[in-house]
């Protein structure tokens, strides 16, 4: 069977780019019909089509080519978001605690899981089990044993709720129903699978070590899960978060985009936008005029004069 197994893979990878690589499924079952490992060897070349490895960072990540997103980019340019990553790889330092909020497969988890070093820590939140079988390999390929894996969502209070997924961007699963599908969705409706969430003043109330960084990226549901943390940000003096900004998804939420905003300022912190290299602080209502329709940006938030 290892013999047949082999051969086929290796006629799959001969035919790529070909359009033989459509007839390949027809085949083995029109060659093995009666043979019970005909559906498993399919579900085995399925998971090798759309899952390869590649170089990231001087890290070997596993990416899902099906996800027009996240993994996409880091197969075409083995980066993601590049001055997001440059400046969080400044700002995180041996033995910190780096909080990974919609972890997806792992890319910031397994750079701060290095950038942290063995007496650091890093908790990655991540509910899909797609991305999350990915985010499970990408630590195991690179050898981390500082990373906390919690298959959770991040929302203001811990319980049960549901993950409405999309088909097009895995890192645009969210956490409440929204009305914009026929953008982002093809038209269609997102199918739901059951999750659990928690509020990270519940969660960091069982593990109280103090955190340093924070990146959080929930497509809109941000807001919900400020509304679960600011306890633990009042405790944090020092703890910088970085976090997309797209007031569109806000909205879809059902948040106050300026409202989100305003309590975090209200909380001590200072705005640095990242569409302009984070050069100075600005205002909720700069940041709100800049951008338009459904546009975005990621922000850092931080108490005192950004100098890195």
């Amino acid at each position: 069977m290892s013999f047949v197994f082999n051969v086929i893979v290796k006629i799959e990878k001969g035919t790529q780019g070909n359009p033989a690589r459509q007839y390949l499924g027809r085949f083995i079952r029109f060659i093995f019909p009666k043979f019970w490992f005909s559906t498993f060897l399919m579900r085995l070349i399925e998971e090798w089509r759309r899952t390869i490895s590649v170089t990231v960072q001087g890290k070997s990540m596993y990416v899902n080519l099906k996800d027009k997103g996240v993994s996409l980019s880091l197969y075409r340019d083995h980066i993601w978001e590049p001055y997001e990553t440059s400046l969080l790889l400044k700002l995180l330092k041996q033995k910190m605690t780096f909080v990974d909020i919609g972890a997806n497969i792992g890319y910031y988890t397994v750079l701060a899981s290095d950038a942290v070093g063995p007496q650091g820590r890093v908790f990655a939140f991540e509910p899909d089990p797609v991305n999350l079988d990915l985010l499970r390999k990408n630590i195991r390929i690179n050898h981390c044993s500082n990373i906390i894996i919690e298959p959770r969502a991040v929302s203001d209070k811990s319980g049960h709720g549901q993950l409405y997924l999309s088909k097009i961007y895995f890192g645009d699963h969210r956490i409440y129903k929204s009305h914009d599908n026929e953008i982002y969705n093809l038209g269609v409706e997102r199918s739901t699978i059951s999750i659990g969430e928690v509020a990270l003043d519940e969660y960091y109330d069982i593990n109280p070590k103090g955190i340093d960084v924070v990146k959080m990226d929930i497509q809109g549901a941000e807001y919900k899960a400020l509304q679960g943390m600011k306890e633990t940000l009042k405790k944090n003096k020092d703890i910088i978060m970085v976090s997309e900004f797209w007031p569109h998804g806000l909205f879809q939420a059902g948040a106050n985009p300026n409202t989100f905003l305003q309590e975090l300022v209200d909380l001590g912190f200072m705005i640095y936008d990242f569409a302009i290299l984070c050069k100075i602080p600005v205002s909720p209502k700069v940041v709100l005029t800049r951008l338009k329709g459904t546009e975005h940006t990621d922000l850092l938030f931080i108490r005192r004069i950004l100098n890195v």
